[in-house]
């Protein structure tokens, strides 16, 4: 479903409080009294997109993270991928998303999961990211962009916070004019990413996982495994 406007966003994902929600949830399976929760206990819940935890995982061996990493988890909803990146590589995230009670939510499970010193979320645009230019080594996105009309801004700024040598990872809904995305794609052009938002928008098709590692000498080169 595409949304032109971050009320339309908003508006059809909620603004309910789900902390009891999930708390509720979390008693229900005898998880309540657990001092720390872990990536794998929180899965069924937060993980909030195909293949779940799984595609987590696929997803963050494909693009080389460490726990010197700086993460910029994009759409990030009830955090689940930021807080298996926080605890399984030692990294640091910062997830953004347009929804207040997805942040008020995801900041409740990394309280619960004691990794408020590695993760924190925050309400922001994703076409309009308040960060400085070249700030994260990776951007992280799953099942956001097929929610969002204009791609070519979300990969513009997406571009705009990365690092030299930076990368973006996408798991999403894709497929373009000539079908679906080639499995390696390279462009020694800065604007290729822009460009490959609008020549691959999701509309139809499989999900996919997509890393973008930019770097080189002359602009910055994209490359895409799949």
């Amino acid at each position: 479903m595409l949304m032109n406007q971050p009320t339309q966003v908003i508006s059809h994902y909620g603004l309910e409080d789900l902390r009891q929600r999930l708390a509720g949830a979390l008693r229900a399976v005898g998880l309540e009294g657990k001092t720390l929760l872990s990536p794998e206990d929180l899965a069924p819940l937060d993980q909030f997109h195909t293949r779940g935890l799984a595609a987590t995982i696929e997803l963050a061996r494909s693009v080389g993270i460490e726990g010197d990493t700086e993460v910029l988890d994009i759409g990030s909803g009830l955090g689940g991928p930021s807080r298996y990146l926080a605890a399984t590589y030692g990294c640091r995230v910062q997830g953004v998303d347009l929804n207040p009670a997805y942040v008020t939510a995801a900041t409740y499970l990394a309280e619960r999961a004691g990794l408020t010193d590695r993760v924190t979320y925050q309400c922001a645009d994703a076409v309009r990211l308040p960060f400085a230019a070249e700030y994260f080594d990776v951007a992280w996105t799953q099942h956001v962009a097929m929610n969002i009309a204009d791609r070519t801004a979300l990969y513009a700024e997406a571009f705009r916070v990365l690092r030299r040598g930076g990368r973006l990872a996408i798991y999403d809904v894709v497929q373009g004019e000539g079908g679906p995305p080639p499995r390696a794609m390279v462009s020694d052009s800065r604007d290729q990413l822009p460009a490959y938002g609008r020549r691959h928008g999701a509309s139809a098709g499989s999900p996919g996982v997509s890393a973008h590692h930019m770097g080189g000498q002359n602009g910055r080169k994209c490359s895409m495994v799949r």
